[in-house]
């Protein structure tokens, strides 16, 4: 018959006896806490990575670090590459590659400035969306 947990663990103490329940529960929590352990690592190993591929391309450390903190819920089940894709998206969705060079949008309109922004040449994102039309002369 099925009970509550409390009444299940009582039950099996004492049919199996309390030194062997206690056991197996032990066993149990051992066997997931070292699964946890190794995809925590896993998952550490990836954002680290993830870090240095962001850096390596010109992003600042501070900027990487942010990036890769927003994506720490995804490391475990995401690869490096997806990762990486997504970290790009979050740091560099203003920015268009255009023939004009790496300029923020924001900073093309008349009289607008782009106040806290940095620009990472080594990055070019073509995407029509983002690319304004130029201007026939």
């Amino acid at each position: 018959r099925i009970y509550c947990r409390g009444h299940n663990l009582n039950a099996a103490k004492k049919t199996f006896g309390r030194e062997y329940v206690e056991d197996k529960i032990r066993l149990r929590q051992r066997r997931r806490s070292d699964t946890e352990d190794a995809a925590d690592a896993d998952a550490r190993e990836k954002q680290d990575k993830l870090l240095l591929a962001l850096t390596s391309q010109g992003f600042k450390r501070a900027e990487a670090k942010k990036a890769t903190k927003k994506l720490a819920g995804e490391a475990r089940s995401l690869s490096l590459e997806e990762l990486l894709r997504r970290a790009l998206a979050l740091l560099v969705p203003q920015w268009a590659g255009c023939a004009r060079g790496l300029i923020p949008r924001r900073a093309r309109k008349p009289g607008a400035q782009a106040r806290g922004t940095s620009l990472h040449p080594v990055i070019v994102i073509r995407h029509p969306r983002m690319c304004e039309e130029r201007p026939k002369p």
